[in-house]
């Protein structure tokens, strides 16, 4: 029987300019056709009904078709398909989180009809029969932006969307591929996190010193595993919705639920599935590679906030980077969210978010076609999801646009690259701040000095790219100049782009 993988059908957005991949399974020995655009493809069925073809690329169209025919006059026929650029949206809930529950949300609704934005969520799958014992008719769609589906979006994917079409004047799809909670191990092959051997490998295999059988017949009856429904469920709307303390969550279980919250948190102390190395690559990743994209926007990292392990990120975000681009067959861009500022949220709290995000500013660095979006103004101290995510999706349109589309626009953020020490005075010098630093307010948020007696205190003036600091006296002995080097924080200073400041500490 004639099928094509899920995520090609009607509503669709395919990736302009650059060949593209179209596969699904068929009679064996069998012929496929692909018809699009006035191209005609064809590709051989293997011995196992598997078929892949590979089409030339194709012009931007608001509204196209395809054609698959198979053996016996079979056919398959896509309608309303977008031909533009497409992006996949990974990580977990900061990505995850659905417009519906997001700050401009009300606002949206009102304008945003476009049926040149749309939207794919893959189905949140971790392991074997899930997909089977839990009902996903709301997820696996690809939806057109219209008041009545932008809830199910990503918001960050949104937003980002939305000014990519605006400035690109071209359609734009999303696809979501993220999952809240989950460690950045679950993205990788598990194969990978095998060979490094390292904290998540070593916890996998505590976790599974249980009667794996048995933990897997109780898996497929297990209400959280019912994934298939994020944004009308509940408990998600209240979480996400508001700032919950833990008092509040506990009356709401209570009330709602009827259990109590160390009830619930003992429930999660069990193995989560989708915790486990490897799962989200192989149920939910390479269900949708190589699908034509443009590039990744990938926002993760709280769940590897583990206390003594947050320096493994660097590895782990550098490994997931090259085996997406590996299973995708191209060096897809990453844009990466650099965590903003936060303290501490219900039981939780943040131990060294520091170390996570010099892990992925270390990253940007190292690897070609990889690139950090600051929203370090844009975190909340006592929530882990910040409720703007416009800011977030309009800071990586403007990466994109800059680094990808070839604009000529100031889209990175501020960083200091070096600083000097005269008398009682310092000097921070800047990039990717040419035309002039900005300070929002009377003093540097963030900005310390300090030396072996302790903190100094300072005043400032802003020099074009530079940061000039007066003391009265910085004393003989080496200084300390930190920024942002706290688990909370909310930056204060920009370029003439809007961008805040990424993190740093030198010593003088």
């Amino acid at each position: 029987m004639l099928k094509v993988a899920e995520i090609f059908q009607d509503n669709m957005v395919l990736q302009q300019g650059k060949d593209l991949f179209i596969w699904g399974t068929a009679q064996k020995g069998s012929r496929v056709v692909i018809e699009i655009q006035d191209k005609h493809v064809e590709a051989a069925v293997d011995g196992e009904g598997n078929w892949m073809a590979q089409l030339p690329p194709l012009m931007v169209s608001v509204q196209d078709k395809m054609r698959i025919s198979g053996s016996n006059d079979e056919t398959i026929e896509l309608d309303n398909i977008a031909v533009g650029e497409v992006w996949i949206a990974g990580g977990q809930s900061n990505m995850e989180f659905p417009l519906k529950f997001e700050k401009h949300y009300q606002e949206e609704k009102k304008n945003t009809a476009n049926g040149r934005i749309r939207f794919y969520d893959v189905p949140k799958i971790s392991f074997e029969g899930q997909r089977q014992a839990f009902d996903y008719k709301k997820t696996g769609i690809w939806r057109v932006a219209a008041p009545e589906e932008i809830g199910y979006f990503s918001a960050v994917g949104y937003y980002f969307a939305k000014e990519l079409e605006k400035s690109r004047k071209v359609p734009v799809g999303i696809v979501g591929c993220n999952w809240g909670g989950t460690s950045i191990s679950a993205w990788i092959p598990e194969e990978t996190v095998k060979n490094l051997n390292n904290y998540w490998y070593q916890k996998y295999l505590e976790d599974t010193q249980i009667d794996m059988d048995q933990y897997w017949e109780q898996e497929l009856h297990n209400p959280q595993n019912d994934t298939g429904n994020l944004v009308d469920n509940p408990m998600n709307e209240y979480i996400m919705s508001n700032t919950v303390t833990m008092e509040q969550m506990g009356q709401y279980l209570h009330e709602k639920m009827g259990i109590s919250f160390e009830q619930m948190a003992e429930g999660l102390q069990r193995p989560q599935p989708q915790s486990f190395p490897g799962c989200l690559f192989q149920h939910m990743v390479k269900t949708i590679a190589p699908y034509g994209a443009r590039g990744v926007l990938w926002y993760q990292g709280e769940s590897d906030d583990v206390e003594g392990q947050q320096y493994l990120y660097e590895t782990m975000l550098g490994v997931c980077i090259r085996d997406w681009r590996k299973i995708w067959k191209e060096d897809l861009p990453f844009l990466i969210v650099q965590l903003p500022g936060f303290g501490e949220w219900m039981s939780g709290q943040s131990l060294d978010y520091p170390k996570i995000r010099a892990c992925q500013e270390k990253i940007t660095d190292a690897m070609e076609h990889t690139y950090l979006c600051s929203i370090a103004d844009a975190g909340e101290e006592k929530d882990i999801h910040p409720k703007d995510k416009q800011v977030v999706g309009s800071r990586l349109a403007l990466l994109a646009r800059g680094h990808i589309y070839g604009e000529n626009l100031l889209c990175d953020p501020p960083r200091c690259v070096s600083g000097e020490r005269d008398g009682n005075r310092i000097a921070l010098s800047f990039v990717n701040a040419d035309t002039g630093l900005v300070v929002k307010g009377e003093k540097i948020n963030a900005l310390s000095i300090r030396s072996e007696t302790g903190e100094i205190h300072y005043t400032f003036r802003i020099d074009q790219n530079r940061i000039i600091l007066e003391t009265e006296d910085l004393g003989a002995g080496e200084v300390s100049i930190a920024f942002a080097k706290t688990n909370w924080y909310c930056v204060n200073l920009y370029n003439q782009a809007g961008i805040p400041a990424v993190p740093f500490q030198i010593s003088l």
